[in-house]
């Protein structure tokens, strides 16, 4: 049976889907993987930083100027949408979890990057959100 109220909540997670998709497919084609392998580093990680070892904000990863994160920000959206689509104790729950996790990794590499490139992913930091634009920029 269609309901109409759910509309919004598939299209929210869809949005999620495709915000991780989207920088994952451009990356690929790029670049001929998911991201330049610094270390092993997570994909975030990887997603900024360039062959010549800099921080990448535009290119395949233009969303990058927008969030630090835009790869965690849609599995963020995609995680919420589903869980406000199918509600219950569980589901919102693992929405919860997810973001937490996500949010947590965040952070940690947010310390390995500054290490790594010091004032340049600063500066980077300062001016771009970590999932949402102009939320979470750094203020030291």
């Amino acid at each position: 049976m269609f309901a109409p109220r759910l509309v919004p909540l598939a299209v929210m997670a869809l949005l999620g889907f495709g915000v991780v998709l989207v920088p994952v497919l451009r990356m690929r084609r790029r670049t001929g993987s998911t991201g330049v392998v610094v270390h092993r580093a997570p994909l975030s990680t990887q997603r900024l930083v360039s062959a010549a070892g800099g921080v990448l904000a535009a290119g395949a990863v233009a969303w990058s100027a927008l969030v630090r994160n835009p790869i965690y920000a849609g599995i963020g959206l995609a995680a919420a949408g589903l869980a406000l689509l199918t509600p219950s104790p569980w589901t919102l729950l693992g929405a919860a979890q997810a973001v937490f996790v996500l949010a947590l990794q965040a952070r940690f590499e947010e310390e390995h990057l500054s290490r790594t490139h010091g004032a340049e992913y600063l500066a980077y930091a300062r001016r771009v959100g970590r999932f949402l634009p102009g939320v979470g920029r750094l203020t030291s």
